[in-house]
């Protein structure tokens, strides 16, 4: 990227990979330079910056909503054997900080979208899939799943940033650090939910797929926040 820009720049030179697990590219970075063929390309908020539209296409959200609080989450694990399932004609509203907990499932239909309530520190709200639990987000070029802020319509610019919080994977992989577990910024001490890092590299936590995730980053304190994608101890069985 260029200074202060958000358009990938012209190719560069690369240097070769020493690990036989890199693929090699012509370019340095994660996001290819041409938008022919990239994986944001004609579906993601940020095929819309990369054109020159720094405002998020308008969408239409379902009349029905439903509010997400952990209370809801549990009760409704409870009565379907730990299989939740959220679909694209609801509207799913985040209410504070609502765990995905272990040995449960979220499944998110194509074209679902999650609105996360307003509110910062404690009040703040974010999905976040603990470890153990897991996440199948598979949307479409199409009909991506939308995660964004309480109120959301679209047409939006890029600058109106952190409304609510996000959405945090923790797995059970081990980490380079001791004792190899430890806390995810943003999630309070006090909560053992917010732990992450183990033992088990292949540890899957899930699928995430043509999800987009806006306006997220929410202050929780000083040097503390939760942004729009949060990846801890995630292990290689997680498809992103």
């Amino acid at each position: 990227f260029a200074a202060n820009s958000i358009i990938p720049t012209a190719n560069l030179t690369a240097s070769s990979p020493t690990g036989t697990w890199y693929s090699t590219a012509p370019y340095k970075g994660a996001i290819a330079p041409n938008a022919a063929g990239a994986w944001y390309a004609n579906w993601s908020f940020y095929d819309n910056l990369v054109s020159g539209n720094t405002n998020s296409d308008p969408f239409t959200t379902p009349t029905n909503d439903v509010t997400v609080d952990q209370a809801w989450m549990d009760n409704q694990a409870s009565a379907n054997n730990n299989m939740i399932n959220w679909n694209k004609n609801t509207l799913y509203k985040l209410s504070g900080f609502v765990f995905v907990k272990s040995n449960v499932t979220l499944t998110i239909q194509e074209g679902t979208i999650i609105q996360g309530m307003a509110g910062t520190g404690a009040s703040a709200s974010a999905l976040i899939v603990a470890r153990g639990g897991k996440i199948m987000a598979e949307g479409t070029a199409s009909e991506p799943i939308i995660f964004t802020f309480d109120g959301d319509n679209g047409n939006t610019p890029a600058t109106n940033r952190g409304q609510w919080g996000g959405l945090i994977l923790l797995g059970n992989a081990s980490l380079n650090s001791t004792p190899g577990e430890t806390q995810i910024e943003g999630i309070p001490t006090s909560n053992a939910l917010g732990l992450y890092g183990g033992t088990d590299d292949a540890d899957n936590s899930g699928t995430l797929r043509y999800v987009s995730i806006r306006h997220g980053g929410s202050n929780i304190g000083n040097d503390n926040e939760i942004n729009g994608l949060t990846l801890g101890g995630v292990g290689s069985g997680t498809t992103i």
